[in-house]
């Protein structure tokens, strides 16, 4: 999913099991409807997206957090973090977005 209302990019409990990664730190966040900053694991990833070519990498090295969100149906929230370097454009009434990197 992407959120432009996120500052980090948040994966699943279950998607870094799966991909056996090794926390580097722990940091504190604020989420939505918690009065305090939480404590979660922080990872470092290398983002890509599989296009027809083959792979495009986005962002080698990112630091990503791990909360359980696979309750809201979403495995991976893509935030600012990654959407700052790239060119997003939403259109809301159409319902469709686009992404250039």
């Amino acid at each position: 999913m992407i959120d432009p209302g996120a500052a980090f990019t948040v994966i699943d409990t279950q998607v870094r099991q799966s991909l056996g990664l090794v926390p580097f730190r722990v940091c504190r966040i604020t989420v939505p409807n918690t009065p305090v900053a939480v404590r979660v694991w922080a990872y470092k990833i290398d983002l890509a997206i599989q296009v027809p070519a083959g792979i495009l990498m986005l962002r080698p090295m990112l630091s990503v957090v791990e909360m359980p969100i696979i309750q809201t149906g979403v495995e991976v929230l893509v935030g600012t973090d990654v959407l700052s370097e790239c060119c997003f454009t939403h259109n809301g009434s159409a319902g469709t977005f686009s992404l250039a990197f």
